[in-house]
């Protein structure tokens, strides 16, 4: 056979071996039969864009939909009584004009709205208070007021996802302490030894730059006082006369930069107030373990000239807590202030600070100790919190007890008993002996 009849034959042979391949890949043959599980989809019979083009586009909702979907309310009704046995007064009178007892009602709404870029929050106040005051034996005085005022009001912009702007009056509070907030230079008191009454918000500017998620970057301007200089009767009473800069509100500017790692956090607050040093704040914690966290708060600045002992203005709070396996978490905190008073008796202190009620000072001691129980949901109902203070200067005790009692889903019951003991030369023993504040709350 020559060599093109072999050529020949080999290509016969291979297109009839190819003939069955090419049938099956025939676009008009019977397609060989599958077997589909059950749970399989069947092919769609309509293709993507034929469905795309018949459904019809989504509408945008509309300004109302928006407003709805973004509005949040929640309104608190409170009403409390309070009873203060009051440490025997020189001569049997009460000079402070401290109440014997208070009854309150108080209404809280907050309102919010998120819209777009923006963030809305309203927090209007009700207020009734009536005041029994024994001003000496056989003489009693009784005060009524009523007002309405806002506590909170502000406005936020998110500008970009990095970039939010916020004016308005809030609460700003920060910080692991329990006893007080010393590297806040806008409000040290952070109302933790009676959550049931509200802090006074102030009127602040702020810019926060988040540029990743360990670090936030904070500027606040305080640019009034708002209700910071209405903290109540005694607020601002200045027994010498004199000193009227300590009860005048000043502007305070801050710096905060806020870093957060894993298991462990980091904040610096650089501050100053008008006509006061400069002051450096901060405030760290780190978790030990998973039951247990270590923490400080402070702030340093130099000598004062406004204050009398004209010392550092040095503060430091050293902290730990540990969460038993059970649910209690313990509190331990240890305190000094290096421009704190040791006069004794306290009330050359009082006179020294020339008011007699700080803000910016809540203790008027150098060092203190303060030990704390938290245990929440005894019984599913029942929080408790047993806190402890103790002034190692002049070894005076504050202690007290918080219960809330869940007595449904909108009703809560609240008491907190105090006790104070001291000699009338000490902080925790010259004005009261006992205190106690009973509450009832309806939220919805």
């Amino acid at each position: 056979m020559t060599s093109n009849a072999r050529i020949y034959t080999s290509l016969a042979l291979c297109l009839w071996l190819a003939t069955p391949v090419l049938a099956s890949a025939d676009p008009q043959a019977e397609p060989a039969a599958k077997i589909t599980p059950a749970t399989a989809t069947p092919p769609p019979t309509t293709t993507p864009a034929a469905i795309s083009a018949a459904a019809p586009a989504a509408e945008p909702p509309s300004l109302s939909q928006e407003l709805s979907s973004g509005f949040y309310s929640r309104i608190n009704i409170l009403g409390f009584s309070s009873y203060q046995s009051l440490a025997e007064p020189p001569l049997d009178l009460n000079l402070t004009q401290i109440p014997r007892s208070q009854t309150a009602l108080t209404i809280r709404p907050d309102f919010g709205l998120n819209w777009r870029q923006f963030e809305f929050g309203f927090k209007p106040r009700f207020q009734y208070v009536h005041n029994r005051i024994d001003l000496a034996p056989g003489i009693r005085v009784d005060d009524n007021s009523q007002e309405w005022f806002v506590n909170e009001a502000f406005v936020r912009y998110r500008m970009t996802d990095k970039l939010i702007a916020i004016y308005g009056r809030e609460n700003l509070q920060w910080g692991p302490s329990s006893l007080l907030s010393p590297s806040n230079p806008f409000n040290p008191d952070n109302g933790k030894s009676n959550p049931n009454l509200e802090q006074p918000g102030a009127d602040y500017i702020r810019l926060l730059a988040i540029p990743n998620s360990a670090f936030t970057l904070s500027l606040i301007a305080n640019t009034g006082a708002g209700r910071k200089d209405l903290r109540g009767p005694f607020y601002g009473f200045n027994p010498l006369g004199v000193f009227d800069s300590f009860n005048t509100f000043r502007k305070t500017y801050a710096v905060k930069v806020d870093y957060t790692g894993d298991g462990h956090y980091f904040s610096l607050i650089a501050s100053k107030r008008e006509q006061d040093p400069r002051r450096l704040g901060f405030f760290g914690g780190w978790n030990a373990s998973e039951a247990l966290l270590l923490y400080l708060e402070g702030s340093l600045a130099p000598k004062n000239d406004s204050l009398l002992n004209n010392k550092r203005d040095d503060q430091l709070l050293l902290g730990g807590a540990y969460t038993f396996e059970a649910g209690p978490t313990a509190t331990v905190e240890y305190f000094r202030n290096e421009n704190g008073c040791t006069l004794s008796p306290v009330s050359l202190c009082l006179l020294q600070q020339a008011v007699l009620i700080d803000p910016r000072y809540p203790l008027l001691g150098r060092r203190y100790v303060l030990l704390q129980m938290i245990n929440t949901k005894i019984a599913g109902k029942l929080n408790l919190v047993l806190r402890a203070v103790r002034n190692l200067d002049d070894h005076s005790l504050q202690a007290s007890a918080n219960l809330e009692y869940e007595l449904g889903q909108h009703w809560q019951l609240s008491m907190v008993p105090t006790l104070f003991h001291g000699g009338s030369d000490t902080e925790f023993g010259s004005a009261l002996r006992r205190y106690l504040f009973v509450g009832l709350s309806y939220t919805f």
